[in-house]
């Protein structure tokens, strides 16, 4: 089984242009700021947003393809999709929005329920299979959602903000139900969010989408290591500069102050520096680190028992310091400081 997907829609001044393909048993996520294109290449993908030009073949059936005339409705794709609200019925109980799923599929409404009644039963929900949407916590809600969607053994199960209604204590509890339920889903997910703890957590790849099409396709350890846009930079909380390198020395653009690296590279780069890695001074620093620059306190964010520390200037970036040494250093939002990172803290690659 295996999706492959060329997607080209025009919705105003919005263009998408994305290649996607992915084999059974693939997680993907898609991430990118909002406007990127994540929730059109679902609709698209569920036959919401018919394509403008390209092709969408599932298991090598054709489900919409502009030149050929030939485009599936939404209810005879094998698809299904779990949205942001998760749209259950409010007049149907549990037990009957999972049975809707299999009956639209032609199932008989008996042989519907005892089915739905199995799959309720799998997400640990057969108590709650006669209550009303109304009467359901919001993980209760997600569960029978994704139970409904699953219930027809859909080729491709496209999942749209799943976890976003979800206060933080639940959320975790449902991710990691999520991520057993997705192991043992033989067909392909296409998964959009916001965060990168359930990219990590759910997907085995993430494709990152900016204004339109792919800035970025790999596993989330790729991009980690080596993010290729200051989007992805921020999601998994690193500081990323763009350069020109020469030997030891990059030019940061625009501000053309230089920074020295310990290994050498030429050409287009981006340099990748930790937060826990620029020192943060009162004063002017002496001793080995090489690069330094004066800053101004932008803004700070508490994370457990470290601070976050945002500076603007001519190389803005992000330190993480103890909460100890915040409180030590005096430290307040519009404060001159003196930013310091070693050469051996800077990762270089080729843009």
């Amino acid at each position: 089984m295996t999706l492959d997907a060329d997607v080209h829609v025009r919705r105003g001044t919005f263009s998408l242009d994305l290649s996607l393909a992915a084999p059974s048993g693939e997680v993907v996520a898609l991430l990118g700021p909002n406007g990127s294109g994540k929730s059109t290449t679902l609709r698209s993908l569920a036959g919401l947003t018919p394509l403008g030009d390209g092709c969408i073949r599932l298991d090598g059936d054709v489900l919409d393809d502009p030149r050929m005339g030939r485009f599936v409705l939404p209810h005879d794709r094998s698809v299904s999709m779990v949205f942001q609200d998760y749209l259950l019925f409010p007049h149907l109980s549990a037990l009957d929005n999972v049975a809707f799923g299999l009956r639209a599929h032609g199932i008989a409404k008996a042989e519907a329920r005892r089915d739905a009644l199995a799959w309720l039963d799998r997400f640990g929900l057969t108590e709650r299979a006669a209550a009303k949407p109304a009467e359901l916590s919001g993980g209760q809600a997600q569960r029978v959602a994704l139970a409904r969607a699953l219930a027809p053994e859909p080729s491709l199960l496209l999942l749209d903000e799943p976890l976003a209604a979800l206060d933080a204590t639940t959320r975790a509890l449902v991710r990691r139900d999520l991520r057993r339920h997705l192991n043992d889903f033989a067909g392909i997910t296409v998964l959009v969010t916001h965060d990168p703890l359930d990219a990590l957590a759910l997907a085995s790849r993430v494709v990152v989408l900016g204004e339109g099409a792919v800035t970025q396709d790999g596993p989330i350890a790729e991009l980690t290591a080596r993010p290729r846009s200051r989007y992805v930079a921020d999601l998994v909380g690193m500081n990323l500069l763009n350069g020109r390198a020469a030997g030891h020395v990059v030019t940061i653009e625009p501000s053309d102050e230089l920074l020295t690296v310990a290994d050498q590279a030429n050409g287009d780069v981006y340099a990748l520096i930790a937060p826990r890695a620029v020192a943060l001074h009162t004063e002017e620093p002496g001793g080995s680190p090489r690069n330094r620059w004066l800053a101004t306190i932008a803004g700070f964010d508490l994370l457990g028992d470290r601070v976050r520390v945002r500076t603007d200037g001519a190389v803005p970036l992000v330190a993480e310091i103890t909460a100890g040494a915040f409180t030590t250093l005096g430290l307040h939002e519009g404060q001159s400081v003196w930013t310091a990172v070693k050469a051996t803290e800077v990762t270089t690659y080729l843009r």
